[in-house]
């Protein structure tokens, strides 16, 4: 049978875990793990506020594909899944010289399951040089109206170049309240927007505090090789606008921006995909992620949203593939292993109950000492192209008081991440691929021959930004 390097990969990493098993077994009869944190319970757990990282999708010249119903079936998932649609003063003004304008907003609407918009506007006084080309407070309004009458709730709006007060009090409250956030250039902020090395970062900091926070332009092209230092830049600001207690936005958009090594048709997807993960690992992720395809080119498809790769259904390298990737990214949960079962040594046994539970059955035979290391195996098999965060934790529940049970990955102690500081997140090296299972070790110890049961229930958010999407599992630990 010819071996590719990814079942070569895959090999390897299942003789890993028979090799762990192994060294459990030893660890029982030689010494537990000396770990930090001795855990029975007594610390309160710091839960997670409710989050749900909102996306908005806007094909920028793709109005009418979008749109059509015939194309429902290439972009199913991201339709019912996203939060709405995203669209601007220039692409409103475009539809506004079509045979029926409103009808293509209506048309629009009945393409999302739900009914969010965000309209992303300017202080540029024209779009064009044509006499009905203004941009202004009165275009927003139509543009405002029109989304509204198709059935959109406008709940969100970008101002670009600026934040003049009475635009700004337009946006928020016209019709209803939404938010409205400053849109600015993070590769403008040279590194960092605290600092005053960008052209012009004191005025930008302003603006922010003037609105509801900060949507940042997000062309592909500067990702791709940290064109003025975009990356640092980036997490700057959305940490900024979050120590104000204010929002951010991030946009992923296909544009080159004048990168030659960038190939938006062939880098897009794989760029975006890296500045989710590159803002998840700098503690700047934000509450709302854009998508908006503008400057796309003509040889960017937008459909369709998926595709088989290897036998797997993974993200299509099209516009549409992005929103695919990005919302399954926030979306799915992972699966859960206990790889070892029956007699795993030193009196020990291990059995499945079902697919969420699990238990461990410790014969102490007089011995007080008793200890089992039960490795846990956390994978993205359900779908194995999407690269999923997780957030972990675990509440222990029962006799407590005669059981120390600690947490380790990779020989790291993380005990006081899944059991008091709201969760083990699962980013960088622990984000969970369909090369990288995170493999998270349950070290138990008796403290007493007649210890009663305990039961560790974790809960299991699906990404720091959805924590109200969860599943759980259990494991039951007793003697006898």
């Amino acid at each position: 049978m010819k071996l590719t390097i990814k079942r070569i990969f895959l090999l390897l990493q299942t003789l890993l875990i028979l090799v762990m098993a192994l060294s459990c077994k030893k660890s029982m009869i030689d010494a537990p793990i000396n770990v930090s944190d001795d855990s029975s319970g007594s610390k309160p757990f710091i839960p997670l506020p409710m989050r749900k990282t909102q996306v908005y999708f806007g094909a920028a010249d793709y109005w009418s594909q979008q749109a059509d119903p015939a194309n429902y079936s290439q972009w199913n998932y991201v339709r019912s899944t996203a939060d709405g649609f995203y669209t601007n003063f220039i692409i409103m003004w475009n539809n506004n010289q079509s045979g029926n304008p409103q009808q293509n907003i209506n048309d629009m609407r009945a393409a999302f399951v739900h009914n969010g918009c965000f309209f992303e506007t300017s202080l540029e006084t024209q779009v064009n040089s044509s006499a009905n080309g203004a941009n202004n407070q009165t275009t927003d309004e139509n543009s405002i109206n029109m989304l509204t009458a198709g059935g959109f709730n406008v709940n969100n709006t970008g101002l670009n170049y600026g934040a003049d007060a009475e635009r700004v009090n337009t946006l928020k409250t016209y019709g209803y309240k939404r938010t409205c956030m400053a849109l600015e250039g993070a590769w403008t902020f040279g590194g960092d927007i605290n600092g005053n090395n960008g052209s012009n970062n004191a005025q930008v900091r302003q603006d922010i505090l003037k609105t509801d926070g900060v949507e940042l332009d997000g062309p592909m092209g500067f990702w791709y090789d940290d064109s003025g230092s975009i990356k640092e830049g980036t997490y700057s600001a959305v940490k900024y606008a979050h120590s104000h207690g204010l929002i951010a936005a991030l946009m992923l958009a296909p544009y080159d921006a004048g990168q030659a090594g960038y190939n938006p048709t062939n880098d897009f997807l794989s760029t975006s995909k890296q500045c989710v993960m590159d803002c998840e690992d700098n503690n700047a992720a934000p509450e709302i992620w854009t998508i908006w395809t503008y400057a796309e080119g003509a040889g960017e498809p937008l459909f369709p949203e998926s595709t088989t790769l290897n036998g797997q259904t993974a993200p299509a390298n099209t516009m549409m593939g992005i929103g695919y990737w990005l919302l399954k990214h926030l979306n799915n949960l992972p699966k859960i292993q206990v790889p070892n079962t029956g007699s795993v040594g030193n009196n020990t046994t291990v059995s499945i109950i079902d697919t969420a539970h699990s238990q461990m059955t410790m014969n102490t035979l007089g011995d007080t000492t008793s200890f089992y290391t039960m490795p846990v195996v956390f994978s993205n098999t359900p779908d194995p192209q999407i690269e999923i965060s997780p957030v972990i934790s675990a509440a222990i529940t029962g006799d407590t008081n005669n059981w120390r049970v600690n947490f380790t990955v990779g020989g790291q102690d993380v005990t006081s991440n899944i059991l008091v500081n709201s969760g083990l997140n699962c980013v960088g090296m622990k984000r969970i691929t369909n090369l990288n299972n995170l493999i998270l070790n349950v070290h138990f110890k008796t403290l007493k021959r007649s210890a009663q049961p305990i039961t560790i229930n974790f809960t299991i958010m699906s990404n720091l930004g959805n924590t109200g999407n969860t599943s759980s599992y259990s494991i039951i630990a007793q003697t006898k």
